[in-house]
């Protein structure tokens, strides 16, 4: 049985800025660092999400951690696949914990928030560092909520495991089996897995061909998801059939 590569080295904290932060630091500072390293926290004082937004977290609930890894031949063009690569992991495990009702609610919010019906379970952020054509190393940051049940009254649509199932999980269990799940989308990486990773995410696309509400640069407009590109933009069509390509500064879903 080969090894696994994501979480062949743990580093456990118990309170830290940002895992995100902390691994791009030990990136900046130490070039050994090993492919597949996790970086774990117990609490995040400044978590960070999309649009600067931050990452709220009830100490040692839910599953906190930043995944290094040094992707092989993965051009810049392509790296929106890492953004597939793990919110398909993430769905995957969730799949295998949820019964087929919550299995069918769950959708991938572009670009990679993941969704139990309406409401937010896990957030993900992704940092490519690149060198000429290729990434060669990338910093995945997610915060999935496991066993937190109450939230700050900011937070307008959380959810968690345990909100969902009705019972706890034990992290470094869940830790373990969703390393795995990832890990199995990321050997996808190697060229003949795109088309299936391009499939699996847009099938899975929250509001795909619904009619909804965006502000585009400040506009609201209905439209309706159609897909997303390779380099990740946002597809959209309004109602007059006209096709809208969105970079995801200038969008923000409304309803």
């Amino acid at each position: 049985m080969s090894t696994p590569l994501l979480g062949n080295t743990i580093i456990k904290l118990s309170a830290i800025d940002s895992t995100n932060d902390y691994a791009r630091k030990l990136l900046l500072n130490n070039a050994n660092i090993t492919d597949g390293t996790v970086v774990l926290a117990d609490f995040q004082e400044n978590g960070k999400g999309q649009r600067t937004k931050t990452w709220t977290s009830e100490r040692g609930l839910n599953l906190i951690m930043s995944v290094i890894l040094y992707p092989v031949n993965l051009k810049v063009q392509d790296q929106f696949l890492m953004t597939k690569v793990v919110s398909l992991g993430v769905q995957d495990y969730l799949k295998s914990i949820f019964d087929a009702n919550l299995s069918d609610k769950l959708r991938i919010k572009w670009p990679n928030d993941i969704y139990v019906g309406d409401n937010k379970i896990c957030g993900i952020l992704i940092e490519n560092n690149v060198r000429a054509d290729k990434v060669t190393s990338c910093i995945i940051g997610i915060g999935l909520n496991v066993n937190q049940e109450d939230f700050p009254g900011n937070i307008p649509n959380p959810t968690s495991i345990k909100r969902e199932v009705k019972k706890s999980f034990k992290l470094e269990r869940l830790r373990h089996d969703l390393c795995s799940c990832i890990e199995n989308r990321y050997m996808l990486l190697n060229g003949v897995g795109h088309h299936r990773l391009n499939q699996h995410y847009e099938d899975s696309l929250y509001g795909r061909n619904q009619i909804r509400k965006y502000q585009i640069k400040g506009e609201s407009i209905d439209a309706k998801l159609i897909g997303v590109r390779n380099f990740g933009e946002l597809v959209l069509e309004n109602s007059a059939g006209n096709t809208i390509v969105c970079n995801h500064d200038d969008v923000r879903y409304l309803s």
